[in-house]
């Protein structure tokens, strides 16, 4: 990477005089921050790689924190109004779907609009000239630029998500980009015990043994309904009732809270805001990287009776919830991001996805309309604050996560195990948890574009195609509307599983 000053990134006017401690191969002319959606994270790394020159890219990491950091030069032509030689640090400060949110509706002021970022002065790279970074624990305030959100900014203003300092009065460009996919996610004892129950072959990954839940009996799980395992006729390693939740503010949350929870919407004419709640049992000692999952006390050494609810950050927390509840002999549920079966990490990689209804979470039957949890992932700025060359990349970014080739390589680096990707750290042909698999092939999970214009539907599905039919609302999206299939897309419904 050249060597090049900060004189074009200041005269720019967005970037905050906190953000500039730099490690010396990472000298930026330009800085585009973004903040929001942990479960999105993979999908934004792969958007970048695709938007830079891949011989210039630097990658930072803190292995106890979600947010990271990319610099390099910007392909030639990759995005317009940005000149091919300049250097550009991609800052990605996660911490769940608000933070894509609120700050940058607050992003004129002096506290609202700060996100915590990686101190890339604390990175030291792991071997000279690889290009790999790791970060200490220390983070900086930074200024948030561009929001990206599982679900559509308005979720975070009603209660059941947090009630969040939300500044829908901002002057907001919102684009609707993709739909993002989810799951439902067990210990692995509870997926076995699932399929011994259901007449299945008992720890295999085989999307055909893959058992189910319907959703009836997941929202009575998350509601605190059932507090042992064997009043679903379950014997698991442990009879206690588990749940790895994530901390309201999360845009995986929110839409589990919609889809299975009947926590409906007070705009766009949609429902209210009746929600089943979750019990007061909460541990919040699982997330932040802690290894320690603990049983709630009412009084010490008195553990409260199940269900036993742990709050979590981040996607890679609940990860972890799930890994240290296996670990212990636990057993637990969950909610996850389909992309997340590519995160590739020992300590918080050992869960197991389970069909919902009787369909198994893959990108044909969402396609198909048979598998419905998904949610419309958003990008959005304050249009008097992102201008010049920042509002280019935003632009660029925005129009990378809409393309369906984009959006189909991200796909396939999913299902890579050669160890050659960057968005994971396993060993070369080496291990690959939690596998949906097929006949021993990867399932094809991820994300879908929006069918619009000349982006529409195969039939039958193609994964090089990954289109949905449906959407709900490309101007305005809402968690609570129903699907619609616009007017002469096409849709495959011969898929029967």
């Amino acid at each position: 990477m050249k060597i090049k000053g900060l004189a074009a990134a200041v005269a720019a006017g967005v970037v905050s005089s906190q953000a500039l401690a730099l490690p010396p191969t990472a000298n930026v002319d330009l800085i585009m921050t973004t903040s929001g959606a942990t479960a999105a994270d993979i999908q934004f790394a792969n958007y970048i790689n695709q938007i830079c020159d891949a011989s210039t890219l630097d990658t930072f990491n803190n292995p106890s924190d979600s947010a990271s950091a990319f610099s390099c030069t910007v392909r030639d032509g990759s995005a317009a109004g940005i000149s091919g030689d300049r250097d550009v640090l991609f800052r990605k400060e996660s911490g769940g779907s608000s933070t894509g949110v609120e700050p940058v509706t607050n992003a004129t002021d002096p506290v609202l609009g700060l996100v915590a970022g990686l101190d890339l002065s604390t990175c030291t790279e792991d071997t000279p000239g690889g290009r790999q970074w790791t970060c200490s624990d220390t983070t900086i305030d930074v200024q948030a630029q561009v929001g990206i959100s599982d679900v559509e900014p308005e979720l975070f203003a009603i209660p059941a998500n947090g009630s969040r300092n939300v500044n829908l009065a901002a002057p907001l460009s919102v684009f609707p980009v993709n739909a993002q996919t989810f799951g439902i996610v067990v210990t692995t004892d509870l997926r076995d015990a699932l399929q011994t129950a259901q007449g299945l072959n008992p720890g295999s990954d085989e999307i055909s043994d893959m058992p189910s839940l319907s959703s009836a009996v997941i929202a009575n799980l998350f509601a605190g309904n059932i507090a042992e395992w064997s009043q679903l006729g379950l014997t698991p390693d442990s009879p206690n009732v588990e749940v790895c939740v994530r901390r309201p503010g999360s845009g995986t949350q929110a839409q589990f809270n919609t889809f299975y929870m009947g926590n409906a919407c007070l705009y766009r004419g949609a429902g209210n805001q009746a929600f089943l709640g979750l019990p007061t049992a909460l541990d919040t000692s699982s997330d932040s990287g802690s290894n320690d999952i603990d049983i709630p006390e009412l009084v010490p050494g008195f553990p409260l009776p199940p269900p036993y609810i742990h709050q979590n950050i981040g996607s890679s927390d609940m990860g972890r919830c799930l890994t240290n509840l296996d670990a212990q002999n636990r057993t637990g549920i969950g909610i996850q991001s389909l992309e997340k079966v590519d995160e590739g990490r020992t300590d918080r990689n050992n869960f197991k996805y389970i069909a919902v209804d009787g369909v198994t979470p893959s990108l044909a039957n969402v396609a198909s309309g048979l598998y419905q949890n998904w949610a419309t992932l958003s990008i959005q700025w304050r249009t008097d604050v992102v201008a010049g060359e920042v509002l280019a990349l935003a632009n660029e970014l925005v129009a990378t996560a809409q393309d369906v080739g984009a959006v189909a390589t991200f796909n396939a680096s999913l299902l890579d195990d050669s160890g050659t990707t960057t968005n994971d750290d396993r060993p070369l042909n080496g291990f690959r948890t939690p596998e949906i698999l097929d006949g021993g092939n990867p399932v094809a999970v991820g994300s879908l574009a929006l069918a619009q214009g000349a982006t529409q539907p195969s039939i039958p599905w193609n994964p090089a195609n990954p289109v949905l039919p449906f959407n709900k609302g490309l101007v305005g999206p809402s968690a609570c509307a129903a699907a619609v299939i616009p007017a002469g897309t096409p849709v495959d419904v011969s898929n029967t599983n």
